[in-house]
């Protein structure tokens, strides 16, 4: 909690007046930069390259809508060390070409991905498999992705159910549905279902401890209709929110930070003071 204090000294003269101003302001500047939270990270990390070949951008560009150019860090290489309190948010991608060393590094560091999600961050594995061993690929907190080799499973068009739009997945202008060529290349199960697609659910979320996550089974936003990467941006806010619960955003598109009730009140009083120190130097000076 931020605790001000300040003690106003009797002092008529001009030069008094002038410090004493100078310290109300100092002091209500200082409550008003405690309501701003430090900003974090938002990262997007990958193997070795693109998921997919044919698609060098369309994750780029979901990034940028989400958390404005310049917000957002490309990792190449995956490492557990981008896990930490400075990355508020991380995209995990692992489809396509990436997706053995995706498998890899999801089973061999199922604890430190949950531990980051439950210390506050928010988290999105997304993965559209060509290495589909296991068929069924465990993820975080019971929810698991599940794809198949000859493309049984793939589903054409994503449906936004009632708590995707519940959730803002439409915003926009991304609506309440995408289709394309291969919009999901298999299911997940577990948590919350947002998006479905013929064969069942191809993006689920969930929260846990203070943060939150994202499980899809989706391609690149390339192999969509054209609202495929305002819906991928969505999906990115909504967790980077706290996806509907208690994680470090709050949930929903992401929210404008807004000061407590106490830092509102010390702003109040701190421009009152600095009001009627000016008043009262002016009435000593027309005396």
């Amino acid at each position: 909690m931020f605790s001000l204090r300040i003690e106003l000294y009797q002092i008529r003269t001009e030069n008094g007046g002038r410090l004493m101003i100078r310290q109300i302001l100092a002091a209500t500047l200082l409550a008003m930069a405690a309501t701003v939270p430090a900003s974090a990270a938002n990262i997007y990390m990958t193997a070795s390259g693109n998921p997919f070949f044919a698609d060098q951008t369309s994750e780029n560009q979901a990034m940028t809508r989400a958390f404005g150019a310049g917000n957002w860090t490309r990792v190449l290489g995956l490492s557990t060390s981008v896990l930490n309190a400075t990355n508020s948010f991380v995209y995990l991608d692992g489809g396509g070409d990436q997706s053995t060393a995706f498998n890899a590094f999801v089973l061999a560091n199922l604890s430190a991905l949950e531990t980051y999600v439950t210390n506050g961050g928010n988290l999105v594995l997304n993965a559209a498999r060509f290495d589909t061993s296991p068929t069924t690929l465990p993820t975080v907190f019971g929810t698991s992705l599940t794809s198949f080799d000859d493309y049984s499973t793939a589903s054409e068009y994503g449906l936004l159910t009632v708590d995707g739009i519940a959730a803002g997945l439409d915003s926009n202008g991304a609506g309440s549905s995408v289709g394309g060529n291969y919009f999901g290349n298999g299911t997940v199960s577990g948590g919350t279902c947002l998006i479905v697609g013929r064969f069942g659910c191809i993006f689920t979320v969930g929260n846990a401890g203070a943060g939150s996550f994202g499980i899809g089974n989706q391609t690149s936003p390339f192999f969509h209709t054209n609202n495929g990467i305002q819906m991928r941006a969505n999906e990115f806010a909504y967790i980077a929110g706290g996806a509907g619960g208690s994680g470090s955003g709050g949930g929903g598109i992401v929210p404008t930070p807004v000061p407590e009730p106490t830092n509102w009140a010390m702003m109040i009083a701190g421009f009152g003071l600095v009001g009627g120190a000016a008043r009262r130097r002016r009435m000593a000076c027309g005396s």
